[in-house]
């Protein structure tokens, strides 16, 4: 009986090459690593609505990858269970840079008006059912009517406008 090629246990002669100091290691590790780095990577951004309104799962993946990548240089894990841990710690840390990232101080996020929570990052005029375009519309059409007024001789001052708004 064969294992399948994702299991953590086949990655121990690839780790004892690492171990022996075989650079080309690092990279044939993350590759066969690379499906369940993917999975753990989509479970983690889906439990992590913050980050997900903002960032793409695989633009986290690729990013978590390249920390994998340096960590290696760093660690040489001695074994799979050791090796699959560093796997998530690094996930996780690029998913909490991220959200310090877009959430603190001076993040999008954080000044950011609406709820992820409620409506997945959509504005105040998605959730009403207009596009962007169809508010530029509605200020077009209410612009060409104050305009066509002006036109015809009625008051244009600004309070005139705000009242008909």
């Amino acid at each position: 009986m064969s294992r399948p090629p994702d299991d953590p246990a086949s990655l121990q002669p690839l780790l004892d090459r690492l171990a022996a100091g075989d650079e080309a290691a690092a990279d044939d590790v993350i590759a066969h690593a690379m499906d369940r780095l993917r999975l753990l990577t989509r479970r983690l951004v889906r439990d992590r609505p913050a980050v997900r309104r903002w960032e793409l799962t695989d633009d986290v993946l690729q990013n978590a990858a390249l920390r994998l990548h340096r960590a290696l240089k760093a660690v040489r894990p001695a074994d799979p269970r050791h090796f699959v841990n560093l796997e998530a710690t690094q996930v996780r840390r690029e998913l909490s840079d991220l959200f310090r990232r877009h959430y603190g101080p001076h993040g999008d996020a954080a000044h950011h008006r609406s709820d992820p929570a409620a409506g997945g990052g959509r504005t105040a005029a998605h959730a009403r059912g207009m596009s962007s375009a169809g508010t530029r519309s509605a200020n077009s059409r209410q612009n060409r009517a104050i305009s066509s007024r002006s036109a015809a001789g009625w008051p244009s001052s600004p309070a005139w406008a705000a009242a008909v708004r």
